[in-house]
């Protein structure tokens, strides 16, 4: 076997493998569009994210954070 075919045969069987998990960002902008991206979003960093797996079942929900008004309450 030559070694781009290995090459090959190794990535192939890897995309296959659970670590090859892809998480799913998306959340809300301020005009009620959905954003969704393959890593967290800049634009949503004042806003709540939901990361889901690549199955599409919601992983986690990441809180928007909190204003300093609310810190200071809390």
């Amino acid at each position: 076997m030559t070694k781009g075919r290995i090459i090959i045969l190794v990535s192939a069987t890897l995309s296959f493998s659970p670590f090859a998990a892809a998480e799913i960002y998306s959340c809300k902008d301020a005009t009620g569009r959905v954003i969704t991206s393959d890593r967290p979003i800049p634009e949503c960093a004042d806003r709540a994210v939901t990361v889901r797996k690549n199955v599409g079942q919601a992983a986690k929900e990441i809180p928007r954070p909190l204003t300093p008004e609310e810190r200071r309450k809390a």
